[in-house]
């Protein structure tokens, strides 16, 4: 046994108890999250952008699978409380288990006075939600729980108003309580501890999921266990901001969607500049995969993912910016269901110079930079879901900056092993000023200049002419004015082939058309080079 800064004496990772939460609490409130190992690089990232926020001493981690001595270490460091559940996690997953040590910690908070904020570990946190939580269930009287949502209407075109928190002008009211009628999103609850209705919710959701299929979703169950038999029309008639749950047993606000934002709401439709707001939160979901490869690719690129130092400060680097086609920027109304010809043609044009971006980096050993990609037509979730303006029903602004993941399968991209940084990389503050300043662009040689950052030929370049003229840069970053025509090819014309079919085995789709041909594969149509 020892004692943590946080006051709390006990074994390095205890059982949850009493003396635990109130050690591990602050303003009556207890930030609450449950892991296992196997989410150590979103827990760590969860970790450290949430402590600064809200203080030492605030915040407690359950283990679901035992944790481990490094983790338990980084929390303790951080002033974080951890526990055990001191239950073994089933295998492939164990929803209703995570329910059942998510009661327990809500009854546990309870015991000791508190409310909870309870949050995934795959939530980004970006301000003290608490402040602004507080002020609503103030102006809210009688208000159980507070909960994100995955789809609003800030989602729809035009946007409707939507007002300001009275006591807080600078913040966004709750969203309307007929949003309710739509999918709930778990991952961001609080939870008012003094609560009966608090408590029946958690209950409830407990209840759901221990009955669900293993390996399935938790959060459909939750919604239709608390939703009950109100239809979709009966929730589109409801007025004001309190959703009656549980036949009336308990009362919920869904927190405004673009401030508790998903992915695809912050780095797509990006609704906090819309609503002109700051995000409280960003939670890794409502994405192309929701495997943990595409919600790492993804933070990362939006700068939302704090890798160790070396990923900043460490190698060499060649960024390039596309040429961007400007007849294709711009896609015609299409009929939906259609194929939106004129965005696969810009995709595949900066498809095309990313191959030989890339095939350049590869020879002078650099990692390459992922560029920012255009997309003129927005992704959609199934076929015939885009409409004739080529947004998923969305207030998006075409054309947009399309996430990597939009344009390539995280998977087979990361499989593929080669050196790389994030899209926008050079734009994070964490990359060091001695990269920063470290740069070169690879021009034509001026006459007499020695080679190093410059082209000693004319182009295109064989693999050893590439490598003479620039593959003795010392410039941390390489800009390349063009990527296309600048490598002849590889002198291997196998090596050649094989390069071209990895780089074609990475390449994602654009979702999704109803024509015919592209029945077989639901109607995904693939991006090419």
């Amino acid at each position: 046994t020892n004692v943590s800064a946080c006051g709390y004496a006990g074994a390095t990772l205890p059982a949850l108890s009493a003396e635990l939460v109130r050690a591990h609490s602050q303003r009556g409130v207890l930030f609450g999250a449950l892991a296992t190992t196997s989410m150590s690089d979103m827990l760590i990232n969860y970790v450290a952008h949430l402590g600064p926020l809200v203080g030492r001493c605030a915040a407690v981690v359950g283990f679901m699978d035992g944790g481990s001595a490094e983790l338990t270490l980084r929390l303790r460091v951080a002033s974080f409380g951890s526990y055990t559940t001191g239950e073994p996690l089933p295998a492939g997953g164990g929803q209703a288990g995570r329910w059942r040590h998510a009661r327990a910690l809500f009854r546990a908070a309870a015991g000791a006075g508190l409310d909870l904020v309870l949050s995934d570990v795959d939530v980004v946190w970006l301000r003290d939600p608490w402040p602004y939580m507080q002020q609503v269930f103030a102006l809210q009287g009688g208000m159980d729980a507070l909960i994100s949502t995955d789809t609003t209407s800030d989602w729809t075109r035009p946007l409707p108003a939507h007002p300001r928190l009275p006591s807080l002008p600078a913040e966004l009211l709750l969203e309307r309580a007929d949003v309710c009628g739509r999918s709930l999103n778990v991952g961001i609850l609080a939870l008012r501890g003094a609560s009966a209705g608090a408590r029946a919710l958690v209950d409830a959701a407990a209840e759901a999921v221990s009955l669900i299929k293993q390996g399935a979703i938790d959060q459909g169950a939750i919604n239709r266990r608390w939703k009950g038999e109100k239809t979709a029309r009966a929730w589109r008639e409801t007025r004001g901001l309190a959703c009656d749950m549980l036949d009336g047993a308990a009362h919920v606000g869904v927190l405004p969607a673009s401030q508790f934002l998903s992915l695809l709401g912050y780095s797509v439709r990006k609704l906090h500049l819309l609503r002109d707001v700051e995000p409280f939160a960003v939670h890794a979901t409502f994405l192309r995969t929701q495997l943990p490869v595409g919600k790492l690719l993804r933070l990362r690129e939006e700068g939302l993912f704090l890798d160790p130092p070396a990923h900043y400060e460490e190698g060499r680097f060649l960024a390039y910016t596309p040429a961007i086609p400007l007849a294709l920027l711009q896609q015609p109304p299409i009929a939906r269901g259609a194929v939106p010809t004129a965005h696969m043609a810009l995709v595949n044009a900066q498809v095309a110079q990313f191959r030989d971006a890339l095939a350049v980096a590869r020879v002078l050993r650099r990692a390459l930079v992922l560029p920012r990609m255009h997309c003129s037509c927005e992704l959609g979730f199934g076929p015939g879901h885009v409409t004739e303006r080529c947004d998923a029903d969305s207030a998006i602004s075409l054309p947009y900056d399309c996430p990597a993941d939009h344009w390539l399968e995280p998977k087979l991209w990361l499989a593929l092993g080669w050196a790389h940084r994030e899209r926008g990389f050079l734009e994070n503050p964490r990359v060091p000023d001695e990269v920063q300043r470290s740069r070169a662009h690879a021009r034509k040689c001026r006459p007499g200049q020695p080679a190093g950052c410059c082209l000693t030929g004319a182009t295109p370049l064989s693999e050893a002419q590439l490598r003479a003229s620039l593959g003795g840069c010392e410039a941390r970053v390489l800009e390349l004015g063009e990527a296309s025509g600048l490598l002849r090819g590889f002198a291997d014309a196998r090596a050649g082939d094989r390069f071209d079919d990895d780089v074609r085995s990475a390449l994602s789709s654009w979702c999704c058309t109803t024509d015919p041909a592209y029945k077989a594969k639901g109607g995904l149509v693939t991006y090419s080079l």
